[in-house]
């Protein structure tokens, strides 16, 4: 289909602090334009460390025996409506064109109420779903933000948006869904028949999506028809794509020698130390020992550790916490280098471990959201594809929110989208029937799950096509 326009693949990054006053402006015209933005992940509601600690309950509950996780199904009576477990096979994100189910397994939880989950967890992580609730409270803390922003933009009062998604005190339910999702190893696939998540756009009004570093496979249809991959990190041109592998100690230590080796302007005792632990670690080299003498060597030595770092590989850096003694932390791009390790009695202790980037948060807008504004904001088709070498495990984490259950979809008032409109020939009128965020949520789940009777093969295609879009009308209006 020929070469992707630079424009059709260069999702923003947005800063939405109150520091930049073009948040809203910005975030406009990335829903206008691409239906995805990345969202700086500094000093917002959903912490990084937060995003790391719901990765590893994921983990831990994919890793569940089935039989534990089928008491939690999606189809089984404890779970009840869009929530619970879904093995391999369930959904058919793209039923029309799909031979095959997704090659995923997924794990839906429903908002809390109160900080309390409504739906049953296996007894296994019993303990961690006050941590759930709390991290499903920050997820809805961030989109209420997006919605204020979007209603800057769009020059409608304030809480237009927000008042529809949030019902303060008083419960009143919505669909919003917290989703694990795992997308296993499969050496077998079928290109071109197996797919992770078929085609597909969003059912509500925005999507927060987590990813991990190093797996990819998300890619957008652009308005041309070709398929473009959306990088996990924009920051990282190589999408997370492992670059080196370190196996063991060995090999890291070397690197760290060769730094030593560079540090040529060192004066003569600092030159000694390093080449006592050159001697040493010649003599000995497991892993305890090696980090241990690394500690004897930096430890209250911040001019000798400033300086070795200075000749480290990019990304590389040891590091000495003021609050622990005999401690050091080893950061690299690569991964642990070395497990934890606990020492005995009166030895020191030594920590190796990786910190992986604060990753942007990506937003997508959904098919209400698109509805709501007459189609100015765009829902973006996108699916998840396998590497070509089939890849490893992919975990994300996705929150779905969607308005309050009784909220009647209307068109937004704003000068903006109705000009849209009358420019596209939208009316925003569905025949005169009154239809509520439950209502598009039911008539969308019923043609996507298969867990009823009903072939999927024979359900409409939930895949809502680009089409010939009307990008310079749209362009017309913003720039008004």
């Amino acid at each position: 289909m020929g070469s992707i326009p630079e424009s059709e693949n260069r999702i923003p990054i947005i800063d939405i602090r109150d520091s930049n006053p073009e948040a809203a402006q910005q975030l406009l015209r990335a829903a206008a334009n691409h239906g995805f933005v990345y969202i700086d992940n500094i000093g917002g509601p959903v912490k990084h460390q937060a995003i790391n600690d719901a990765f590893g309950i994921s983990k831990r509950f994919f890793a569940l025996p089935p039989e534990v996780k089928q008491t939690v199904a999606i189809g089984s009576n404890k779970a009840g409506g869009n929530y619970g477990w879904l093995s391999r096979g369930v959904e058919k994100l793209d039923p029309a064109m799909q031979k095959r189910p997704d090659v995923k397994e997924a794990f839906n939880i429903g908002e809390p109420v109160h900080g309390v989950l409504q739906q049953p967890v296996p007894a296994q992580l019993a303990a961690v779903a006050p941590r759930i609730a709390l991290f499903q409270q920050s997820c809805h803390e961030l989109c209420l933000k997006i919605f204020e922003l979007l209603a800057k933009a769009l020059s409608v009062q304030q809480d237009w948006f927000v008042s529809r998604h949030n019902s303060n005190d008083l419960y009143r339910p919505s669909g919003s869904v917290f989703r694990m999702l795992y997308y296993p190893q499969v050496e077998d696939h079928e290109e071109g028949v197996d797919i992770r998540a078929g085609a597909h756009s969003d059912f509500g009004s925005i999507t927060l999506l987590f990813q991990q570093q190093g797996q990819p496979g998300l890619e957008i249809k652009t308005p041309s028809g070709d398929w473009i991959p959306v990088l996990v990190d924009p920051r990282d041109p190589s999408n997370g794509a492992p670059r080196q592998t370190i196996a063991n100690t060995r090999n890291f230590s070397d690197i760290f020698i060769q730094a030593m080796e560079k540090a040529s302007y060192l004066r003569e005792h600092e030159r000694y130390d390093f080449l006592i632990f050159m001697h040493q670690y010649s003599q000995d080299k497991d892993t305890e020992a090696v980090l241990s003498k690394m500690v004897t060597m930096f430890q209250d030595r911040p001019i000798i550790l400033n300086k070795f770092n200075m000749f480290l590989p990019q990304g590389y850096q040891i590091e000495c916490p003021e609050t622990a003694t005999g401690v050091i932390e080893i950061f690299t791009p690569l991964g642990l280098i070395a497990p934890p390790l606990h020492m005995g009695r009166n030895r020191s202790a030594v920590v190796a471990r990786w910190e992986p980037p604060i990753l942007p948060i990506l937003v997508n807008v959904g098919d209400l959201l698109e509805d709501w504004t007459g189609g100015l904001l765009k829902s973006t088709v996108h699916r998840v594809i396998f590497p070509k070498d089939g890849g490893e495990d992919r975990y994300s984490l996705a929150y779905f929110c969607h308005p309050l259950d009784d909220v009647l979809l209307e068109p937004v008032p704003s000068a903006l989208v109705q000009k849209y409109m009358k420019q596209t020939g939208k009316n925003g009128s569905r025949d005169g029937r009154a239809m509520t965020a439950k209502d598009h949520l039911m008539a969308r789940l019923a043609a996507t799950y298969t867990i009823d009777s009903e072939p999927a093969e024979r359900r409409d295609s939930p895949v809502r096509e680009p089409g010939q879009v009307m990008e310079e009308v749209k362009e017309e209006v913003l720039s008004a």
